[in-house]
């Protein structure tokens, strides 16, 4: 049974080079080792170098660019102290310098005065680059022959990052140069490839990777074990040699987990919506009469935003549902309920219910004559009069007509009502003192604090003031418009039952209502819709995003119908909302140690055929990063997925399959290293590296109880152990 890795442990492999910090000295070292870097220009030869040399560390920024050819001169070991201390590596208990040469990847380059005297070629590719695998053959092993066919090699494939990188957001957001060609899936090569063609010519194969650190320590530590060994051919009195280890193994770089997809939820626009309905003022159902001019709005939209506008068609609409036939009143528990509201609102101008007197109304036209009330800013309330629309002649609408007392200029009314749909404060000094006469009639405290600040120049302040008017009106629209459901104008009828809206909040809000409702459509006049295929929860959830701009109480109950049904009206904002709330549960459930694997696969495609492309996404990363628990227990219901997601799953699994084939390796490997310490032999099997000795006897004309007897004497005769040397 394979391992289940926990994603949130796996972390990618960083680690800095410990350096000596005694100073360098000849009369310390045991040996010299002069290593030559090759392979083709860009695949990290120079940083790999640095990174041990200098102990340089290296930004995604600095590696992510267009190649730039460059060379680590070998004058850095003379001209810097520091460069040249850490030179000297102490290695199973001795010292050894470690002279790096770098080399042009340029394939006409004369490179045959940096293989003179060399100890170790160090053969690097990239596994981001195929070609500089297919060149080790074609170009670099020949060369090698040509000029230092008795060199030992040790073959490093560079850029170990990248198997992973190249798929994450953060690299592809990296500015890269002109002609840097972006790695692909198609581009990495895995350790198998490299290792084939090392076990080829019998030489040790490592991985490395300059942006994390990993395996630039084991990669030249283990190079001068490499050289080490090849010199017992013709040093055989070295006290170094007894103790220098086989080359080790190397423990697979374990690439972390895909990074899980953020949900991205788009800017909040319900204000400018909201404003854009003054621009259809002819579709509104209030008419104000301002000293002869008509200005045409909407009861929802002034409603929640002044409390005398709300007081006046509240009240008006209880006076009309009073007064309609009986066929059409509301149920007595509607009634009821408006009932509850009206005793629940608080009038600011004397406008309520108890102001429609008996007196005052003419049932016949519904009329409503304010003249009497001193401090009311309207002069009379004409309910459901039949006025022509103006941008559709010869269409004739109802509305309420309201006459505004002849100290409300046209110019204050207008800035208002701009006030009140958009916000916009006014900046005009020769309008304010009608604008304020107006808001003193209209209880309007909001506007008048406005225009103080831009009076005394404090208009910063306007923007506290206009935050706290934003909030009281869309409070006042959730209270208003989705739990009481008054000065509605629309019902749709549902699957199960029906609901109440309210059109130039719809309109304002959704595309395809305001298609519906201001085109040749006959729901344009429709007082009853039919919707099949929502039910009202779901319908109450939409309408609730489209009133407030906020994700609906309990979205993730019935996520995928509310996705669904945003899917369908074209909101996508509220498919992202949704998205994320269902991640944001998702992902504590799964923090808490919840199995959610389930739940995801019965969630992804679902999520794909309504357009939740955000939730699809996270979906099938987080069963990328699940996939051994997958096909240990789930097995069944993921290959009922579409064979599309079967195999973006399959190819991009965590872990990968070569890392499991690569740690499997290790482990045999260390269990076999294991055995042979317990039958007391040192270092690692030498049948794991092919180009070495697999001779256990003496060489020349030393026998192997001679060389042994002359090694120990060595070792009694000077002791290079760390004690001594400090």
């Amino acid at each position: 049974m394979e391992p289940i890795y926990d994603v949130e442990e796996s972390q990618t492999f960083h680690r800095k080079r410990t350096v000596s910090e005694v100073s360098y000295s000849a009369r310390m070292l045991n040996d010299y080792i002069k290593c030559v870097v090759i392979g083709d220009s860009g695949v990290g030869k120079t940083c790999l170098i640095s990174s041990w040399a200098c102990n340089t560390s290296y930004s995604l920024e600095q590696l992510v660019k267009t190649h730039v050819s460059t060379v680590w001169a070998h004058d850095h070991y003379r001209k810097d102290a520091n460069i040249l201390n850490g030179s000297m590596v102490q290695i199973d208990g001795g010292y050894v310098a470690l002279r790096l040469w770098d080399t042009f990847g340029y394939h006409d380059k004369d490179r045959s005065f940096a293989y003179r005297g060399a100890d170790v070629i160090l053969l690097c590719f990239s596994v981001a680059k195929a070609q500089s695998l297919i060149n080790l053959k074609k170009i670099w092993l020949p060369e090698i022959r040509r000029l230092a066919p008795t060199t030992p090699i040790v073959i490093v494939g560079c850029q170990a990052d990248l198997r992973y990188l190249y798929r994450e957001e953060r690299y592809k957001r990296v500015q890269k140069g002109l002609i840097y060609k972006v790695v692909t899936e198609n581009d990495i090569l895995i350790p198998d490839q490299g290792r084939k063609i090392a076990k080829d010519i019998g030489v040790p194969y490592y991985e490395c990777s300059a942006y994390t650190t990993y395996g630039i320590e084991d990669v030249f530590l283990n190079v001068i074990r490499v050289a080490i060994i090849e010199k017992r051919k013709l040093r055989f009195f070295s006290s170094l040699l007894p103790h220098m280890q086989y080359p080790q193994l190397q423990a697979p770089m374990r690439p972390p987990p895909l990074q899980m997809p953020k949900v991205e939820i788009p800017v909040e626009t319900l204000h400018q919506e909201l404003s854009s309905s003054l621009l259809n003022g002819s579709d509104g159902d209030v008419v104000f009469v301002v000293h002869g001019q008509c200005f045409y709005a909407h009861q929802i939209c002034l409603a929640i935003s002044a409390q005398v506008f709300e007081d006046l068609f509240i009240a008006q609409d209880f006076v009309r549902m009073e007064n309609v036939p009986s066929a059409l009143k509301r149920s007595r528990s509607s009634q009821s309920y408006d009932m509850m509201y009206l005793n629940s609102s608080n009038s600011v101008c004397g406008i309520s219910n108890s102001c429609f007197e008996a007196e005052d109304i003419q049932n016949k036209n519904f009329i409503v004559n304010f003249a009497k009330k001193t401090n009311c800013p309207f002069l009379k309330v004409e309910m459901n009069q039949s006025v022509e629309n103006q941008l559709k002649p010869g269409k004739i609408s109802h509305y309420t007509v309201v006459t505004m007392r002849n100290e409300i200029t046209e110019r204050a009314f207008q800035i208002i009502l701009d006030f009140l749909y958009a916000g916009i404060i006014p900046s005009d000094p020769d309008s304010f003192p009608e604008v304020c006469v107006a808001c003193g009639f209209l209880q309007l405290s909001y506007l008048t604090i406005a225009i103080s600040n831009v009076k005394e120049n404090e208009e910063y302040l306007n923007l506290e003031v206009m935050k706290k008017f934003q909030e009281q009106r869309t409070h006042k629209l959730r209270e208003l418009a989705v739990r009481w459901e008054r000065l509605t104008d629309v019902r749709f009828l549902l699957d199960d039952g029906a609901v109440r809206a309210h059109k130039p909040l719809l309109m304002g809000r959704c595309e395809m209502m305001y298609a519906m409702f201001n085109a040749n459509f006959i729901e344009a006049d429709a007082d009853s819709i039919f919707l099949p295929g929502l039910s009202c929860d779901v319908f109450r959830a939409l309408r609730e995003y489209l009133y407030t701009g906020s994700c609906p109480a309990g979205a993730t109950l019935n996520c995928l119908g509310i996705i669904e049904a945003a899917n369908r009206f074209c909101i996508p904002r509220l498919v992202a909302m949704v998205e994320g709330a269902v991640v944001s549960d998702l992902t504590e459930a799964d923090k808490e140690g919840e199995d959610i694997i389930e739940d995801v696969l019965r969630l992804l495609e679902p999520a794909q055929l309504h357009n939740a492309s955000q939730l699809a996404d996270w979906c099938k990363t987080y069963l990328c990063n699940q996939f051994l628990a997958i096909r240990q227990k789930y097995m069944k219901p993921f290959l009922k997925l579409s064979p599309e997601n079967i195999r973006f799953i399959e190819r991009n699994r965590w872990p990968p399959e070569w890392y499991l084939k690569e740690e499997k390796r290790y482990y045999e490997g260390m269990q076999t290293q294991a055995k042979s310490r317990q039958s007391k032999r040192k270092g690692q099997l030498k049948h794991q590296f092919f180009g070495f000795d697999q001779s256990s006897s003496g060489c020349l004309c030393f026998c192997s109880n001679s060389k042994r007897a002359v090694e120990e004497r060595e070792k009694d005769g000077f002791d290079w152990s760390e004690e001594e040397i400090n």
